[in-house]
């Protein structure tokens, strides 16, 4: 079935913009980490727990995610969980309970997982296939530029309302965003259905499907890729700007533009690493332990050297750009994968990687508090810069430790 260039537009916008407005939940605590503290009267370890239960949330969706899409097609399951955000974000805002506030974090996180991937269902059951990549490729870009420009965006209106309201009014939004999903999208078409069926359900996809869960090179694979995800969620979502105002002494707008500029060098670099992938395909796992020590040696020039505020935006941007060696992770599972099942892998990698943001932001948490020299302000702990950069490194040896990682692993094809 063929429908209009403008029809599916029409059907693919109001995901993309899911995929912008998750973007924007998922980095907004990077910019009220002092207000949440004060808040909740908790420490650093407590709000890497808080945030990292997005993560969480995300991942044990991934692949529950794709099959309901799979079975029912994107416009009840992608509202669904558009309105699992807009729950999260207003019990998060009028939330003074801990536990709800956890609670919270995590329905972001579940109901996050369906925007990207319930985009590319669409444009696969839709677009004509030469349409494909540049559809997913909009929508990553535009994700990204989303997640720039949403640190200074929350910050804005944080002024104007303060932190809770701002949670209530993102999530105020996302009604509008839910009923524009419903409002828009079409589910998949009838051939696709008929070629679904139940068999999704069967023992024999199950049995495959559990069979290349433990195959031995895609959890590898993950594995170290896991590893080489700190810059990203650790500066780019959550810490990035404590870490810049009390390291560097910045303001609150200068630590938010070197923190979210990481997201600005992905979207320019994803391009270029994929360009230059292709043009070195044998190398891909010897190109990511690369991009990895380059991340590692960058950060922990950052801070060693303390550089002027004009150029840890231009290293950032290159640290950003470096992260685009996701690219070649999911390259990678492709080429180990039959074409049969590189969907389900593809989820399975996914899941791992973001799993590390569950580990990585109670663990910077963990060794802010284990450092801290006791200093206290309005009932919570003040952190010192020499502190913060002792739990920064901790994603500089995750970087080299992921690197060397794909560097001695052995697959069919690199």
């Amino acid at each position: 079935m063929t429908i209009g260039k403008s029809r599916i537009f029409l059907i693919w916008a109001p995901l993309c913009l899911f995929f912008v407005y998750q973007f924007i939940l998922r980095v907004s605590p990077n910019v009220m980490t002092q207000e949440i503290l004060v808040h909740f009267q908790i420490n650093a370890t407590n709000f890497g727990i808080l945030t990292s239960l997005y993560y969480l949330g995300y991942a044990v969706m991934q692949i529950p995610i794709g099959i309901l899409l799979d079975k029912y097609g994107p416009k009840q399951i992608s509202a669904f969980c558009a309105l699992l955000c807009v729950i999260g974000a207003l019990l998060f805002s009028s939330s003074d309970f801990w536990g709800l506030a956890l609670f919270a974090r995590f329905l972001i996180g579940v109901g996050s997982s369906g925007a990207f991937i319930s985009a590319t269902k669409v444009i696969r059951s839709w677009a004509p296939e030469k349409y494909f990549s540049i559809f997913v490729s909009i929508t990553i870009t535009i994700g990204l530029l989303s997640a720039h420009q949403a640190g200074n965006l929350t910050s804005y209106f944080m002024t104007l309302f303060g932190w809770k309201k701002t949670v209530l009014y993102l999530g105020l939004g996302g009604l509008l965003l839910t009923g524009f999903i419903l409002l828009c999208v079409k589910n998949n078409p009838k051939k696709e259905k008929e070629e679904i069926g139940d068999k999704i359900f069967s023992k024999v996809f199950l049995s495959k499907l559990f069979a290349h869960l433990i195959d031995k090179k895609i959890i590898w694979i993950g594995f170290w890729g896991a590893f080489l995800t700190g810059p990203l969620y650790v500066l780019g979502d959550v810490w990035g700007v404590s870490y810049m105002m009390n390291v560097f002494n910045w303001n609150k707008h200068q630590a938010t533009e070197a923190s979210t500029i990481i997201y600005f060098g992905m979207a320019c670099g994803g391009p270029l690493v994929a360009a230059f992938s292709e043009k070195f395909n044998r190398h891909r796992k010897n190109i990511i332990a690369f991009l990895a020590f380059g991340m590692g040696l960058i950060l922990a020039f950052e801070m060693l050297v303390k550089p002027p505020y004009e150029v840890v935006l231009f290293l950032n941007f290159i640290v950003g750009a470096f992260c685009s060696y996701q690219i070649l992770v999911f390259s990678l599972v492709v080429l180990n994968t039959p074409p049969r099942l590189s969907g389900v892998t593809f989820g399975v990698v996914n899941t791992i990687n973001m799993l590390s943001g569950f580990v990585y932001l109670p663990l910077v948490g963990y060794v802010l508090d284990k450092y801290w020299k006791g200093a206290m302000e309005g009932g919570i702990p003040i952190y010192s810069a020499e502190t913060y950069q002792m739990a920064i490194s901790v994603i500089v040896v995750g970087l080299f430790i992921g690197g060397t990682g794909f560097l001695f692993t052995r697959l069919k094809k690199t």
